[in-house]
């Protein structure tokens, strides 16, 4: 079972080592999504993005480094209940036609309440992961070899989501465009 413990922390590390290196790439375009949300006005949108970045690029060094611990569980916490409170603040007001801003293959071009459940989802397996944190270690205590399997699998679930995402997007833009047509 500690394989698979390993793996998920290497998963959410890798998650948000993606997530945190697409905001920096497309800084820009996640300005425009957080101010799309309607909930930071101006200047403070700027900022909000850079601690977000910070705590994602934080909860992804150190889950390699150190492994579980009680500070990245709290930063985690703080920053998918943040995320989740946000989108359910614009499923409220009916402001769904926005991306989420997620980052990486997480990202969604509108708000449901799919992403609420699927951070709901990565709390509980994060929740799961710190309560059997004794059966889990720090990348750098593992072998090579190891490492680059824990890798390896981790990207592969994580490229495997983004797919099946875009394949549901894609059978539903078509059934779209079917329904116009006839």
């Amino acid at each position: 079972m500690p394989f698979l413990w390993n793996l998920g922390v290497v998963f959410i590390g890798i998650m948000f080592l993606t997530t945190s290196t697409d905001k920096v790439m497309h800084w820009r375009k996640h300005l425009g999504s957080m101010e799309a949300y309607k909930i930071i006005k101006g200047a403070l949108i700027k900022w909000f993005l850079v601690l977000f970045v910070i705590g994602e690029l934080f909860i992804s060094f150190s889950l390699f480094l150190t492994g579980i611990t009680f500070l990245n569980f709290m930063v985690f916490l703080l920053i998918l209940f943040t995320y989740s409170l946000a989108i359910l603040i614009n499923l409220l007001r009916g402001n769904t036609n926005i991306s989420c801003g997620c980052g990486s293959v997480l990202d969604h071009d509108h708000l449901s309440i799919g992403l609420i459940i699927r951070n709901l989802c990565l709390i509980a397996i994060y929740i799961f992961l710190y309560i059997e944190k004794n059966t889990t270690v720090a990348l750098i205590q593992l072998s090579l070899e190891e490492i680059l399997s824990y890798i390896l699998l981790a990207t592969g679930v994580l490229i495997l989501y983004g797919i099946i995402r875009e394949i549901r997007q894609n059978v539903v833009l078509t059934r779209k465009i079917k329904k116009m047509l006839s």
